[in-house]
């Protein structure tokens, strides 16, 4: 695991803990912000 992918789970994880636990999948999530930060 690479230091960008440990800050990427933690930021899901987060994520998760703000919104509701419906995003069952942060694979989605990284891959859209890694489309919208580039």
């Amino acid at each position: 695991m690479t230091v960008s992918e440990l800050t990427h789970w933690l930021d899901d994880l987060d994520g998760l803990h703000g919104r509701k636990p419906a995003a069952r999948v942060p694979h989605v999530k990284s891959r859209r912000r890694k489309k919208g930060k580039r």
